[in-house]
């Protein structure tokens, strides 16, 4: 079964774009938590992280052709990095 050339190159836009949302959806809920904590340090990292994302996705979702070398490995960081924001802000 044949594909449009299209479609592989619409379905990795569309993964990033849900990429993106949930990271964002997780920057929101983890800097209203740190806010009602006073934690500013972390509302400041966890922002910084998603802006850093939302940045190298839009870029990725544009450019069809670039390199995923350090754009995947910043994205399984910023992941980890939301797990263990998520574990600290439960336990503190």
């Amino acid at each position: 079964m044949e594909r449009e050339p299209g479609v592989p190159f619409e379905r990795t836009q569309l993964a990033w774009r849900r990429t993106l949302l949930a990271m964002g959806a997780v920057a929101v809920l983890g800097a209203r938590m740190a806010a009602v904590d006073s934690l500013p340090l972390v509302v400041a990292a966890a922002v910084a992280v998603w802006i850093a994302a939302f940045v190298l996705g839009r870029r990725r979702i544009r450019t069809p052709g670039l390199p995923a070398r350090g754009v995947l490995t910043l994205l399984a960081l910023a992941t980890v990095g939301y797990a263990g924001l998520g574990v600290f802000l439960v336990l503190a």
